[in-house]
């Protein structure tokens, strides 16, 4: 195939990634709008609007869009992604960790703000190309589809705060604070305990 004569790694979109670019450039408009002109009707100078955006010097390139052309771009290409890196790539996590996946966002949520699941995963495999990309597993041992980027995991501290409920077998002899007597609770009965209550120990 002409994917392997050219060494070219075909992937398929999974996530739905916040367009960073593009909110950037919605922002940038929004907001020259109502001070140049002290409205908010987007239409009457809309081509005034683009013609000033292009024309206006971009710090993420060093030059202007409308001066970006077929002879430069590779020169625009390296100065907003920066060269390819020759070090050797270094993992962030070894198959078994266990992490927690980015939940997918809408196009243009905030990138920034934590969004976890609270399923925890296991890493399965590492794949080596630049960058690097993790296969992982859920907890009955199903792959799940695509790759993952370390930017989209987040390692499982199980000894920390991570966990969010505790699942905790109670023994005819356990009780659990505050009293479940009154629960009628046979040891056969699961007990789930919320952080905020500390469980004893089996006497």
């Amino acid at each position: 195939m002409a994917f392997d004569f050219y060494n070219v790694q075909l992937t398929k979109p999974r996530h739905r990634w916040p367009k960073g670019l593009i909110a950037r450039s919605r922002r940038k408009c929004g907001n020259t709008l109502p001070a140049a002109n002290n409205t908010l009707k987007h239409v009457d100078i809309l081509q005034k609007l683009v013609k000033s955006y292009n024309h206006s010097r971009h710090r993420s390139i060093s030059m202007r869009p409308v001066d970006v052309n077929k002879n430069n771009e590779n020169i625009v290409w390296q100065t907003h992604y920066g060269k390819e890196s020759k070090k050797s790539v270094q993992l962030k996590f070894n198959i078994g960790d266990q992490v927690r996946i980015s939940k997918a966002k809408r196009t243009f949520k905030k990138g920034y703000l934590p969004n976890w699941t609270e399923e925890v995963f296991t890493v399965t495999k590492h794949i080596p190309r630049r960058p690097l990309v993790y296969k992982i597993a859920d907890y009955d041992g199903e792959e799940l589809e695509g790759t993952f980027y370390e930017q989209e995991l987040q390692k499982f501290n199980k000894s920390g705060n991570d966990d969010l409920i505790d699942s905790t077998t109670l023994p005819s002899t356990t009780q659990c604070e505050p009293n479940t007597s009154e629960l009628n609770l046979s040891p056969e009965d699961v007990l789930v305990c919320l952080r905020t209550l500390d469980v004893n120990k089996a006497t």
